[in-house]
């Protein structure tokens, strides 16, 4: 059972950080189009890079730290979002 809780963790450490490298590669694409703001691209779900990144390595049984945390900061898209959340979240307090 270990070697299969090892080899699927393996699995989403691999496809977790897939997506986080494509998320590096949408957004120099994004930097390189933007004077054509047809050819932009945001991410649909953001937080799904870091988060199978962090599973996968709880199923490999690494000691989890509190640096793992640094994935969602390293994460493009989703340092975008909650930077987007914080933003709106500040703004509305200005307005009222």
């Amino acid at each position: 059972m270990n070697f299969l809780l090892t080899i699927l963790g393996l699995g989403l450490l691999a496809f977790g950080s897939f997506i986080i490298v494509c998320s590096y590669i949408r957004q120099v694409q994004n930097h390189k189009n933007r004077d054509n703001p047809k050819a932009s691209y945001s991410s649909p779900a953001p937080f799904v890079g870091p988060i199978l990144v962090i599973l996968g390595l709880t199923l490999v049984s690494v000691e989890l730290s509190p640096w793992m945390l640094l994935l969602f900061v390293l994460d493009p898209d989703t340092v975008i979002v909650v930077t987007g959340l914080m933003w709106l979240l500040f703004n509305r307090q200005k307005q009222s």
